[in-house]
């Protein structure tokens, strides 16, 4: 007579065997997505100019801008020029500011053409955070 496991033991090991599956499965894909995904959360994130003088055309020929960033901290901050024509002209920040929640700072474009400073009709500031960027706002 041959001897082999019963039904109920081979039951057994099979739920255990795939519980230990889907957990090694679980802590992988939640391991995969902590590094995947921004480690700032930019919930809830918002900036603004720091005073009503700000954007303004800088003797230099650059955009300055003084900002607070609230809430979140924020980096990356970009220029959107947005001209007369309707076309838009993005614009690096270069002095590479990172600001933390709370904090403020300036922000300033590379030197621009001259010629455009008649031409511009708004500025708007973006940052790390896709959905955190300030109004379109008239150069001073």
């Amino acid at each position: 007579m041959r001897k082999g496991l019963s039904p109920l033991v081979a039951s057994v090991l099979l739920i255990a065997i795939t519980i230990a599956i889907a957990a090694v499965l679980a802590n992988w894909v939640s391991t995969y997505t902590e590094d995947a995904l921004p480690q700032t959360s930019c919930v809830g994130g918002s900036i603004s100019f720091v005073s009503a003088d700000y954007p303004k055309w800088t003797v230099g020929n650059s955009v300055l801008a003084v900002v607070e960033a609230r809430y979140v901290p924020l980096r990356n901050f970009k220029f959107a020029v947005l001209m007369n024509d309707d076309s838009v002209i993005i614009y690096d920040n270069k002095n590479g500011l990172s600001l933390e929640a709370g904090t403020i700072g300036t922000i300033e474009t590379v030197a621009l053409d001259p010629t455009i400073e008649g031409n511009i009709r708004s500025v708007q500031i973006l940052t790390s955070c896709s959905d955190v960027k300030t109004d379109l706002t008239a150069l001073k």
